[in-house]
């Protein structure tokens, strides 16, 4: 917690663009309780999708992948993972599991950033867990065949150091709640990662921490959406900002404005506003049935019943296979091939002709990508808003 060091909360001036930023989050935060009362399914739906699109950003942002059809079997402990890829990817969502489930119980500290690492590298003792014995770099490709040194984090020797003295900064800026948590929070997460503790994962630990300062905070937004596809859809802007606030933080004479706006004015505003915009749609969207038919009627005359899970993550296997056995007795579809590799056949019927309905939002939740903008002198954010065709393809 470095930046704060400088400051009292006298001395520390915000831009309106920031106090802006913070006000329009505290006011969303004021909303949570009464969306969970007045609509816990559609939360839920909410949730389950978040989980799936934060295990595969947050990886992907990584370079850490697997194939669409693999990914749901192992999210749904369905299949074993066969490489390290894979193997990553079931440790974050473990990890994403338990702070969603225990986050009230767990206060941040160095052990949780081990106990988080270990989990995603479960399968390596010698790794997970484990700081790094090596110094290690931050570079960034100039070009095909150039690559240049953004970042020195904290070197090997001096990790145990900085990484108690971090927590021991947060506990008491946290406790005497004189500086804003959102602030806090970014302040948090820029500093693990100028640390760079690990000699992998590190930006993966970083955003499952940010999460758990966030529920800690009393924001409960990156339980249903998830930052991570945020964070992934705004790369760029992502490594921009934390290198223009990396500058200067070894002699602790770094910007975290740039950052920080970011953080909360680009990732937790963007979540915010979709999670408001996916339960208005929510209030309007068909069954889960008609969301299924509907999917159906993109596919191909031939299709495969992972094709349904795949474009349809919010609906249940039981609710697609009641489905389709419903289509079946109207003779609208029929089974072409049983077994684990089910395939489908469309009768040829003036059923799959109709007209699509104008409104799609039952075809995937967190369709709305919303990109942030604030005016000029920062009073006011405004939203260009345009609908994903489908992340399931």
């Amino acid at each position: 917690m470095r930046y704060f060091q400088r400051f009292t909360p006298d001395t520390l001036l915000l831009t309106n663009r920031m106090a802006n930023m913070l006000s329009a989050v505290a006011e969303f935060k004021g909303k949570q309780a009464l969306y969970t009362k007045q609509m816990p399914e559609q939360l839920e739906v909410l949730r389950q999708a978040a989980v799936v699109q934060s295990t595969e950003s947050s990886n992907r942002i990584e370079q850490v992948t697997a194939a669409p059809g693999r990914l749901l079997e192992l999210m749904k402990e369905k299949t074993a993972p066969r490489d390290r890829s894979e193997q990553e990817i079931v440790g974050y969502r473990k990890a994403l599991d338990m702070l969603h489930a225990s986050h009230a119980q767990i206060e941040p500290s160095e052990n949780v950033v081990k106990q988080l690492h270990g989990m995603l590298f479960w399968y390596d003792g010698y790794v997970g867990g484990k700081y790094k014995i090596s110094d290690n770099e931050i570079r960034r490709k100039d070009g095909v065949d150039h690559e240049e040194v953004v970042f020195k984090p904290t070197p090997a020797f001096m990790t145990d150091i900085e990484m108690q003295r971090l927590h021991q900064d947060l506990n008491e800026q946290w406790q005497r709640t004189t500086f804003n948590k959102l602030l806090l929070t970014a302040s948090y997460v820029l500093d693990l990662l100028c640390i760079h503790p690990f000699s992998d994962g590190n930006g993966r630990v970083a955003r499952l921490m940010s999460l758990l300062l966030l529920y800690r905070g009393g924001h409960q937004v990156g339980a249903y959406i998830s930052l991570e596809r945020i964070i992934e859809q705004s790369k760029e802007q992502y490594y921009e900002t934390l290198n223009k606030s990396s500058q200067g933080w070894h002699e602790n004479e770094h910007d975290l404005m740039p950052w920080a706006e970011y953080f909360i004015g680009v990732v937790l505003l963007t979540a915010c506003m979709r999670f408001e915009m996916n339960l208005t749609a929510a209030q309007e969207t068909p069954s889960k049935s008609e969301a299924v038919i509907n999917s159906m009627r993109r596919l191909p005359k031939f299709f495969k019943f992972t094709d349904l899970q795949r474009m349809c993550p919010h609906v249940s296997d039981a609710t697609i296979k009641a489905t389709l056995e419903g289509l079946k007795k109207k003779r609208v579809v029929k089974c072409a091939k049983r077994g684990r590799d089910a395939t489908w056949e469309k009768a040829t019927t003036k059923f799959w002709n109709a007209e699509m309905p104008e409104d799609e939002s039952n075809l995937f939740w967190g369709r709305f990508d919303s990109d942030p903008f604030w005016s000029q002198d920062g009073t006011a954010p405004f939203w260009k808003t345009r609908t994903v065709e489908t992340e399931n393809k």
